[in-house]
């Protein structure tokens, strides 16, 4: 209950109790002397402008700012990583208010320094004319005599910080007093109005314990207010790892650069324009008056297509809160196996059997899905989300529950392309009408069709953030948990600046699973090796990005290897530094591989793919709404993993993307013969996957200390074991007898971290920081000159780092067979393409890329022949 203050009280309570609403400093700073009477004049001149501009807050506030700027930021290092969390949630102008916390008191002179020094010289767009003011108690309380007094006088500060939103921060000290069981009641009204309704932005100090008990348990506080505890290193840090969302160098990509200098007079492109202010009227002023337009916004990504003029792209990259520019490429694809990816392993375990996914829903976006097709019904009484709770679909009944078009064509469920139908199948197809040959990873699972490539399987960027942007804000109302991406663009932009990897963290950071497939340009027209082709979102850090395996046809994994045509690493993606340098990401992609060659799925009616290449029919044994085909790629790879992920998700409902992606490579096979850049942690295992998923504690909060038990047992044995009898297709679908099946393999229990591995036991056996949602699992890694280094807050100890990149010679990550030369980094400066060889004796050379100097037309034919032809070897049952 709340404690009321009587009115005849207050001027009391203001006598003994100054340092209640003191502000975030108590004691006076000391003006700067002024060097001269130019100096003093200038400085009073500023002064008043700050009075005119803020009368109510000059008369009960205090310019922290202007105190610091005089200071010269004397504390500016101190609290630093505090400072740029705080400017991170404050530039998002949400409803949530950031409240510091801690039980050794709060350094308020040390924090206001470093954030006043982060706003004035690091942060980005508006947030540069960013004052923090703080409320003066002295002011504030001085001869009031009523409480109505009182009230107005607080009412007329949060007016006028919420009426100046983009250019005041308010610090609140000792924030129990305002808001809370303690506060009293018409004060605690007035501000929590303020903040639910008006848009002021302010800043609480409290202790850990009040904050605990005064704030937390009032559901309406707890909505409003985020603790950041000082005496949690941990958690300050994990934090502090999001500037790596933060965007870097140049604010236009190269190609869009390439457009503005050479395009001829009133040519026009459509561009992604990434903004802290999409409603700015300013936005609209300009386009209109330089002849662009708005194509489409993206609310949740803070992304809008615009189509411009090369003059309008100069003005909007010289705008301040322009935070990247860049073209709208096109996206287009690029491009059974439950006994190979050992999800009938799996299913045979004690209690699994129903080990299908039910309970998850997974997003397919892609050409659209053949929904007619008899694959696609609930093979039983299922778990299906509707209206914010589960209902049971019963057998037979559709699992596809939304149809939702991106591309402008409309929507067509026949799937004219064919390909999202055949991915759609191998992620979540049943066995109706196979009789069990072909079913998909997770049968069970509830299917989104969401269309972003048209009839000819094209589509862009703006049409796919669309579909991104639908996701993240729809993501609970259909409990969405996995999206597959069978799709890509060119990696040109680093993924710091480039707007599908940015979209897609952010629905990672929400909590959903994302895969995406690493492109199919893994090969030159002459058959010799690249690397350096990952696409785009697949070098996103925070994506699952699946290369593609070839299994020869066979149940057996002994014989399987990686696929000629699947794109290796590093990322190439880069940005330009203000000196035209590029500063390429070089991170260690794919983070697995799963079978990709000639996977017999769902056949769309009549679609363009078996029109134009009637080699692809499958087995012609069943109906149109039964029929199947094959395709070849890492398209065909990403939905067995995103299977997979719902499937681990359906064991454990509470495990983080973080921990999907690291138990996905941690009980991964190596596969030999194949380094990183190749394979990533090696080839998928459902497996081991799903049973180590189900040992995971559900009981892990963000609070959870590095180091402390992840498990709730002990550590499970890393092999699993294939058995029965396998069996082969010859390439007309004709099933021939296989041997009989007796194959264990140990898992890799490795994990790709960024530009390097880490291994060891602690990474399954100890909680990690780095498996919370909002992190990367590279945010644990340090770089200090040359060597890497795991830090002790957000990795535990037992957590190995490797040295370089490790080939896989049929020995662990951890081993010491390396693809570079010892204490050689994948860090800026240290580019693979200056004469530094592979294993395999071909030169990683800028001259390979995709966008220095490669076709566009000559990498979509290599990626569609792969889709249609693949690799030597038979399909699979």
């Amino acid at each position: 209950m709340r404690k009321h203050i009587r009115p005849a009280r207050l001027l009391v309570a203001a006598t003994l109790t100054a340092s209640i609403c003191s502000g975030f400093i108590i004691t006076d700073k000391a003006a700067a002397a002024p060097d001269s009477r130019v100096a003093s004049a200038v400085a009073d001149h500023a002064a008043r402008r700050t009075q005119q501009r803020f009368p109510n807050l000059s008369l009960y506030a205090r310019n922290l700012s202007a105190e610091s700027r005089a200071q010269g930021y004397a504390a500016r290092f101190t609290h630093e990583t505090v400072a740029k969390s705080l400017a991170r949630q404050l530039s998002a102008f949400t409803t949530t208010q950031p409240v510091l916390t801690g039980t050794g008191g709060v350094n308020s002179n040390a924090v206001v320094d470093a954030l006043t020094y982060n706003l004035d010289h690091t942060a980005k767009g508006n947030m540069r004319r960013t004052t923090v003011w703080s409320l003066d108690a002295d002011k504030l309380f001085n001869n009031v005599n009523t409480a109505a007094e009182l009230s107005a006088r607080l009412q007329s500060v949060l007016d006028e910080a919420a009426a100046n939103r983009k250019e005041v921060v308010l610090f609140v000290d000792d924030l129990h007093r305002f808001v809370g069981a303690q506060a009293d009641a018409q004060i605690a009204r007035i501000v929590e109005q303020a903040l639910k309704t008006s848009g002021v932005r302010i800043i609480g100090t409290t202790t850990t314990n009040l904050f605990d008990t005064e704030i937390a348990p009032d559901e309406t506080l707890a909505a409003i207010f985020k603790k950041i505890d000082l005496d949690d290193l941990a958690e300050m840090k994990k934090d502090a790892a999001k500037d790596e969302q933060d965007f870097v160098g140049d604010n236009v990509s190269t190609d869009l650069r390439d457009f503005i200098d050479n395009a001829k007079p009133g040519a026009r492109t459509t561009a992604i324009l990434q903004t802290s202010d999409m409603n700015d009227p300013a936005l609209r002023e300009l386009l209109g008056r330089t002849g662009g337009r708005i194509v489409s916004q993206m609310p949740n990504l803070d992304a809008v297509a615009v189509e411009l003029t090369a003059q309008a792209a100069e003005a909007l990259a010289a705008r301040g809160n322009t935070n990247y520019l860049s073209l709208d490429r096109e996206v287009g694809t690029l491009g059974h196996i439950e006994v190979a990816s050992t999800v009938t392993a799996m299913r045979a375990v004690s209690g699994q059997s129903n080990m299908d996914g039910r309970g998850i829903t997974v997003a397919v976006l892609d050409s659209s899905i053949f929904t007619g097709h008899n694959t696609f019904k609930a093979e039983a009484d299922i778990p299906f989300w509707k209206d914010g709770k589960y209902e049971t679909l019963g057998l037979g009944n559709n699992r596809i529950s939304v149809n939702e078009d991106f591309t402008g064509v409309g929507m067509n469920t026949n799937d004219p392309y064919g390909h999202g139908s055949h991915v759609a199948g191998i992620l979540a197809g049943g066995r109706e009408g196979y009789d069990s040959k072909y079913r998909g990873i997770a049968p069970g699972a509830q299917i989104l069709n969401l269309r972003v490539l048209d009839d000819k399987g094209i589509g862009s960027t703006a049409k796919l953030l669309s579909a991104i942007d639908w996701l993240y804000n729809n993501r609970t109302t259909y409990n969405i948990r996995v999206v597959n991406m069978s799709l890509g663009t060119l990696a040109v932009d680093s993924y710091k600046n480039d707007p599908l990897c940015r979209a897609v963290r952010r629905l990672v950071n929400a909590g959903v699973v994302v895969v995406a497939a690493a492109g199919n340009n893994g090969k030159s027209a002459t058959g010799q090796k690249l690397y350096g082709q990952i696409h785009s979102p697949g070098n996103e850090p925070s994506v699952i990005t699946v290369g593609a395996s070839n299994t020869f046809g066979t149940d057996v994994r002994s014989d399987d290897g990686i696929a000629t045509y699947s794109s290796r690493g590093p990322t190439r993606s880069f940005w330009t530094d203000n000196k035209g340098v590029k500063h390429y990401d070089n991170l260690i992609k794919p983070d697995l591989v799963a079978p990709g060659n000639k996977v017999i799925s769902v056949e769309a009616k009549q679609n363009l793919l078996l029109q134009q290449n009637p080699s692809l029919d499958g087995p012609r044994d069943w109906s149109d709404d039964n029929a199947a085909m094959y395709l070849s790629g890492t398209s065909m790879s990403a939905p067995v993993v995103a299977g997979a992920a719902a499937v681990m998700l359906q064991a454990n409902s509470k495990l983080t993307p973080n921990m999907v992606k690291m138990i996905l490579m941690y009980t991964a096979q190596r596969l030999p013969h194949f380094n990183d850049f190749e394979q990533g942690a090696g080839q998928v295992n459902i497996e081991g996957a799903v049973r180590l998923a189900k040992l995971v504690r559900t009981d892990l909060t963000s609070s959870t200390k590095t180091g402390a038990s992840l498990l709730t047992s002990s550590l499970p044995t890393p092999q699993t074991t294939l058995t029965g009898t396998s069996s082969v297709l010859d390439s007309k679908g004709i099933i021939k007898p296989g041997a009989v099946v007796n194959e264990t393999f140990t898992w890799g229990q490795g994990i790709v971290v960024g530009h390097t591995t880490a291994s060891g036991t602690a990474l399954i056996g100890k909680y990690q920081a780095v498996y919370a949602t909002g992190v990367l699992l590279s945010d644990g890694v340090l770089l200090s000159n040359g060597v890497l280094l795991s830090d002790g807050v957000l990795l535990s100890d037992g957590v190995l780092l490797s040295d370089g990149v490790l080939l896989s010679d049929g020995v662990l990550l951890s081993d010491d067979a390396k693809a570079m030369s010892y204490g050689v980094l994948l860090s800026d400066g240290v580019l693979l393409s200056d004469g530094v060889l592979l294993s395999d004796g071909v030169l990683l050379s800028d001259g390979v890329l995709l966008s220095d100097g490669v076709l566009l037309s000559d990498a979509k034919t290599a990626a569609l022949s792969s889709m249609l032809n693949g690799d030597d070897g038979g399909a699979m049952e």
